[in-house]
């Protein structure tokens, strides 16, 4: 607005000089105030438009973490499938084992049953029926190959 010590210099003779002076303030105020209010609503459109494009990016990235996470999710499950298989397979496997240390120790208890009775009789043959014993051939020697490299083909030797 204009200030007071115009007004007092202002001829105060034509009141229509006056009103136009008062007019021409008025516009001018109202003109630099809407000025500024257009220009505060175009940084707050920028801003806002700034703001939508955070959202976006905000929302594709939820988006992928939560594909992400249902990957992670469906990795976990088959995981822990996979680990109640192998709990299981170690159980059996355990099993066995402590089945075959029993067999071993059996099988240790007949060796050294067998030995003592060879031992025992000395060089007497054991007698073993036909009927009650399984015929057992004795196995082949293994057979040893030599290898020549400047030969094509290699023999046994």
């Amino acid at each position: 607005m204009a200030d007071e010590s115009n007004m007092t210099n202002f001829p105060t003779t034509n009141c229509d000089d006056q009103f136009e002076f008062g007019l021409r303030a008025v516009k001018a105020a109202y003109r630099q105030r809407s000025e500024q209010l257009e220009s505060t609503v175009t940084s707050l459109k920028l801003l806002l438009k700034d703001r939508d494009t955070t959202i976006e990016e905000f929302k594709r990235r939820e988006t992928a973490l939560e594909g992400d996470v249902e990957k992670l999710r469906t990795k976990h499950e088959a995981s822990e499938h996979d680990k109640a298989v192998l709990s299981r397979e170690q159980e059996g496997l355990e099993h066995t084992i402590q089945e075959l240390r029993k067999d071993i120790e059996k099988l240790m208890a007949f060796k050294r049953a067998i030995l003592s009775t060879v031992d025992e009789k000395g060089d007497e043959p054991l007698s073993v029926t036909t009927s009650n014993a399984r015929r057992i051939s004795p196995r082949p020697e293994p057979t040893v190959h030599s290898y020549d490299p400047g030969t094509r083909h290699n023999r046994p030797g």
